[in-house]
């Protein structure tokens, strides 16, 4: 299930690619601190749900600006930056960009299932390969065959226990084991279980459940 129309995408995966070079080779972030600062804002969210306001109306400059304002309250001035030369940053987000998008995950959920932007840089050798390829490495990285998979990576981001998981919600510890392994569908859980569960790993339910 895609993100978003794919009218959209090559916009996105140009703002992403900007942002990710202006945040790394321009700015000198650490890449990793970035991409958690990104997958964590409300701009994250809204280029993961493809909204025309932020990739049909702003640079990818102008969003990172726009992040560091959202973020840390911080004000900066752009600099001029020549486009001319794409750097492996630029192909991180180019590339990233479209996973998201052919996976329909949001970035935030990317991340949680243990991906760093480092991971991504290193895929750098697959730059000149069609999309699918990086698609299909990205995939495998992330190995996620089905929600309760997702569920368990999730709880390993936020270092809980299954436990401890329970604990958290309510939700008994066979349920969470349960959903953990896949013999129960969290799209069949009651809303109030499955609300709990998100609250408790920081996503939302639709993510959850997807």
């Amino acid at each position: 299930m895609y993100a978003y129309k794919e009218t959209y995408l090559n916009d996105a995966r140009e703002q992403l690619g900007e942002m990710f070079d202006y945040a790394v080779n321009v700015y000198g972030m650490e890449p990793d601190s970035f991409w958690d600062l990104f997958v964590h804002s409300a701009i994250a969210r809204g280029l993961s749900a493809g909204e025309a306001r932020l990739i049909a109306g702003m640079s990818g400059y102008e969003l990172f600006a726009g992040l560091l304002y959202e973020c840390m309250q911080k004000r900066i001035e752009i600099e001029t930056v020549s486009d001319i030369d794409k750097s492996v940053a630029y192909w991180a987000g180019w590339a990233l960009a479209y996973y998201q998008w052919r996976s329909g995950m949001s970035y935030k959920a990317i991340r949680n299932c243990g991906i760093r932007l480092t991971e991504v840089l290193d895929l750098y050798i697959l730059h000149e390969a069609p999309d699918e390829k990086f698609y299909e490495v990205m995939a495998e990285k992330m190995k996620v065959t089905h929600k309760g998979e997702f569920m368990k990576r999730l709880r390993a981001y936020h270092h809980l226990t299954q436990k401890e998981l329970s604990d958290a919600t309510g939700v008994s510890l066979r349920m969470v084991q349960l959903y953990e392994q896949g013999q129960n569908d969290l799209e069949k859980a009651q809303a109030g279980v499955a609300l709990s569960l998100a609250e408790a790993l920081g996503t939302d339910v639709k993510e959850l459940i997807r």
